[in-house]
């Protein structure tokens, strides 16, 4: 059997028949998936089938090596209860070892697992999501947000759908978040994104970046806009860099600059997406976003007519995302607003903040004509400051006047 689960002499060529599917104690050509020869909830005195213990065996050799992390392929594919013991045998070793799981609920092949209670959540609903969260993984991948965006630009989607590909409350607090991976296209190729991933990266990963307390994934070459060109062999020329096929990265070649990785042979413009994203890095540890709650303001802003909207839109919210970010503890908040319009400036934008949000970071308890100050953390050639009250921002709405194309910022909020 191929590892995506199909059972022939003669696989086609878009099926995995370089991987050969491993026994895990399940029947996985059953639609049902309910042969499980495991422990279980169901059955949990049932025999560790040997299969686990030899995948043991490679984790432990990679783990006395050196390695403290795993990203697991279509870990859906395989029972949670499998990563529920073997998470644990690895963190028997080494305590903080990290797994993230790729994995994707609305697959048909995924293995969802017996636990009665974890069963009940997602509204009683089955999502494998909360199986391998509650095995032990670090993070699951959150590719709604990502098919999000992507849609924005390639159609025929609008800010607004962001928010409403938002998860379970649990589940969006621990997915990584991503703008490239090995299976997915390269922001900078010339064939995605409509053309303008390159110059949008900053913006989209300005939001992909900046919306949860789970962890980012900054793709090798990403940062100096790798755009994955080539006829690389078996991937062909499909904008990216690599899955089954060894490549070089050319754009990377240049900062690694002859062993020396001063980025010597990067141009003016990858120095600056390398500093942007040193930036954004650094930003999204401080407190707001390390232990804040992500308060999206798009809904509270569609039938207002100063959010970004174009004439002969309806509502507004089609290029224009905004969200808070607060840590109540050290009450530090920021506002995020991205205009990821890659072409028009939007003009005269107040962003509204919902009475739920302002009583979230506070404002519900100081005088309406209190000052607030917004200072962009994210620019460094010339930033942007603005000053409202706590009654225009929660009226009218932040003045925050005119956004150039493809422009993040990162206010941060004094109150």
């Amino acid at each position: 059997a191929t590892g995506n689960n199909i059972v022939s002499w003669t696989p086609a060529i878009t099926d995995w028949y370089e991987t050969a599917k491993l026994n895990y104690g399940f029947d996985f050509t059953g639609f049902s998936k309910n042969v499980r020869e495991y422990p279980n909830a169901l059955t949990p005195d049932k025999p560790i089938p040997d299969t686990w213990k030899k995948m043991d065996r490679v984790l432990e050799h990679w783990q006395a090596m050196g390695v403290d992390g795993f990203r697991c392929d279509m870990s859906h594919m395989v029972p949670p209860e499998f990563w529920n013991w073997a998470i644990a045998q690895a963190r028997a070793r080494q305590v903080d070892v990290v797994f993230i799981g790729e994995a994707y609920d609305n697959d048909p092949a995924k293995v969802p697992g017996v636990d009665p209670i974890i069963s009940r959540l997602h509204g009683g609903r089955s999502n494998v999501m909360f199986d391998l969260l509650n095995a032990g993984f670090n993070a699951v991948y959150d590719d709604q947000t990502y098919r999000a965006l992507k849609k924005i630009y390639e159609g025929p989607g609008w800010a607004n759908d962001i928010d409403d590909a938002r998860p379970d409350d649990f589940i969006f607090e621990n997915s990584i978040r991503y703008a490239e991976n090995h299976d997915e296209v390269r922001l900078a190729a010339k064939s995605q994104w409509a053309g303008v991933g390159k110059q949008a990266s900053p913006a989209i990963c300005a939001i992909l970046y900046g919306l949860s307390r789970g962890p980012m994934m900054l793709y090798n070459g990403q940062e100096v806009g790798e755009p994955g060109e080539g006829l690389e062999g078996f991937g062909s020329n499909d904008a990216r860099t690599s899955i089954f096929d060894y490549w070089s990265m050319p754009e990377l070649v240049k900062w690694a600059n002859g062993r020396r990785y001063d980025g010597g042979r990067l141009s003016p413009e990858q120095r600056q997406l390398r500093s942007f994203y040193s930036r954004l890095i650094n930003l999204i540890g401080e407190p707001a976003f390390r232990y804040g709650v992500c308060i999206p303001l798009n809904g509270a802003n569609r039938d207002n007519p100063y959010y970004g909207r174009l004439p002969n839109e309806q509502p507004s919210g089609h290029w224009l995302y905004s969200f808070l970010r607060h840590d109540l503890e050290s009450s530090q908040t920021f506002l995020i607003v991205v205009n990821l319009n890659p072409w028009e400036s939007l003009k005269n934008v107040r962003i509204v903040l919902p009475g739920s949000a302002a009583q979230s970071i506070g404002l519900n308890r100081v005088a309406p004509e209190s000052r607030i100050h917004l200072t962009d953390r994210l620019a460094i050639d010339q930033p942007i400051s603005v000053d409202t009250t706590a009654s225009e921002a929660t009226g009218a709405g932040a003045p925050i006047v005119d956004l150039p194309a493809l422009t993040p910022i990162y206010f941060e909020m004094s109150i």
